[in-house]
């Protein structure tokens, strides 16, 4: 049973926090891959030793990191690990009250952004969308319509009505089905994911997940597996993606991914595909690891960190095709937090050869989707520095420059910027711009954003 004092702690904390906090979190099942703040408190919590269950997996379930949240005593905590820790419990405490929930969102972008990053904002031209969502105690359902203007398998864009972030999920206990289109993100990384990243449009499909806590040596664990259909110019339409992630203990979290894309004909296609041993089908492995690093207290604020790897093999093979190598920290300054991200991505002489192979036949590529990569697998060697910083005023900022590899020619420079403004309790209004230079046409371009999200 809980101390009565670690819950008179934690009221008068929310009650003083609260204000404080301005959540950007949809208020669902679980945590959406849609808000890089919310991430990173999360990740402050986590690499201080206060998440015990792995959260590279999303959506993460909200029932999985809630005890951890709950047993949190704050006592003694320094005011850094308070406001994320307010925060992300904010966050939870909204899911859980607010059953029904609608929003309206309209966006615009000079160009469609080919940004697979976390939570990356406008892949498409424009876009309206309306969404309903309603949570039960064992079900849950959104119905979002979208009408947008994006690139498609060919690369050709159109305007378009879709479906897109539309689920209907079910929970069995620790087990869960949803049937639907949203985002995932698998992995530690924030800007080039192996496994399966941010993509322009949420691949449809069925998903079934389990969670389990205390297991002997692996700790808590998650189970997934997603049967869908890309929209791609490979034969290879169909996909198949399972992964495994556990966290032994609270610094350590360690996922293993498995992913084929084939081609069968009919519905009985999709799983008669699973077990399939044609030739011409595709499949690939990735596994990843985050481990944090010891905490440094100092007067006022606690300076969190960890390292990560992500690995990927060549596809129908288990040879070494890509890595990803990044090092975080956060920390507070005054009232505003800073995180900063130092990710790179490297090629074996294999990995290189298969890139430039899929790049000068883009039909060759696995996992392509409406002209984005769910694998990263369409980037060659790249490097990026990440700023992710929240004013007292709760500007939140972004700030991005990286260096990647073309095909032609020298690398290429891309720096971003954006900022998320909160106009009111339930309104944000997201400005980003970004400035590209292209040394071997001898070219500069900017390109620029803008979204408003209403939701009530």
């Amino acid at each position: 049973m809980k101390s009565p004092l670690l819950w008179m702690n934690r009221v008068v904390f929310l009650g003083c926090a609260s204000w404080v906090v301005i959540s950007n979190a949809n208020a669902s099942p679980w945590f959406e891959p849609d808000d890089v703040y919310l991430r990173s408190d999360l990740q402050v919590l986590a690499d201080a030793g206060l998440i015990h269950s792995p959260i590279n997996t999303y959506p993460l379930k909200w029932a999985r990191i809630s005890d951890d949240l709950q047993d949190v005593d704050i006592a003694g905590m320094s005011a850094s690990l308070q406001q994320s820790y307010a925060h992300v419990l904010y966050a939870l405490q909204r899911a859980q009250m607010d059953k029904v929930r609608q929003r309206f969102k309209v966006g615009y972008a000079d160009k469609a952004l080919d940004d697979t990053s976390f939570s990356a904002p406008m892949t498409q031209k424009w876009q309206a969308q309306s969404s309903y969502e309603l949570t039960e105690h064992n079900y849950a359902y959104r119905l979002a319509v979208n009408y947008q203007n994006a690139p498609d398998k060919r690369g050709n864009t159109s305007n378009e009505f879709s479906l897109d972030d539309s689920f209907f999920a079910y929970s069995f206990g620790d087990a869960n089905v949803l049937l639907g289109a949203i985002q995932r993100w698998w992995g530690p990384t924030w800007v080039y994911n192996l496994a399966w990243g941010h993509t322009r449009n949420a691949v449809a499909g069925v998903d079934f997940s389990y969670d389990a806590y205390d297991s002997p040596l692996i700790g808590n664990w998650h189970v997934e597996t997603f049967i869908g259909r890309t929209e791609t110019l490979n034969e290879n339409q169909q996909q198949w993606s399972s992964r495994f992630e556990f966290s032994p203990t609270s610094w350590l979290d360690v996922g293993l991914s498995y992913q084929k894309w084939f081609r069968d004909e009919g519905v009985d296609g999709y799983f008669t595909g699973v077990t399939s041993t044609d030739e011409r089908q595709q499949d690939q492995y990735s596994g990843d690891i985050r481990l944090s690093l010891p905490t440094i207290y100092l007067s006022k604020t606690a300076v969190t960190q960890s390292v990560y790897a992500q690995g990927a093999s060549l596809i129908n093979s288990q040879s070494l095709a890509a890595a990803v190598f990044g090092w975080q920290t956060q920390f507070n300054i005054g009232q505003q937090y800073l995180r900063w991200i130092f990710e790179a991505k490297t090629l074996t002489a294999e990995g290189e050869d298969e890139w430039r192979t899929g790049m000068a036949n883009r039909r060759t590529f696995a996992g392509l989707h409406n002209q984005l990569s769910i694998n990263n697998s369409d980037m060659g060697e790249a490097k990026t520095v990440k700023l992710i910083w929240v004013t007292p005023h709760n500007w939140q900022w972004t700030l991005q420059g990286q260096r990647y590899l073309t095909i032609n020619g020298p690398d290429q420079d891309l720096a971003s910027a954006s900022v998320v403004l909160p106009l009111a309790k339930s309104n944000r209004l997201t400005l980003g711009s970004d400035y590209n230079v292209n040394p071997s046409a001898d070219s500069e371009r900017w390109a620029y954003w803008a979204s408003w999200d209403f939701r009530f």
